[in-house]
């Protein structure tokens, strides 16, 4: 798996609601944003059917 890096943008409230959490959690920020981004993949994966994993009106590359 390749990482790849991009920008966010967070108002202050919620940049300090996030970093706390992650304090209280022993994460880095980082960690936390990441934490919660695969916690939301998984539970929108889980209500699709099993043939079908990509969101809709997502286009995949044919191999």
């Amino acid at each position: 798996m390749v990482k790849k890096s991009f920008s966010i943008r967070l108002d202050s409230e919620m940049l300090e609601k996030i970093s706390r959490i992650a304090a209280y959690e022993g994460r880095s920020l980082n960690r936390q944003i990441l934490v919660v981004i695969n916690q939301c993949i998984k539970r929108y994966e889980s209500c699709l059917p099993c043939e079908d994993k990509q969101p809709p009106n997502v286009t995949t590359k044919e191999k």
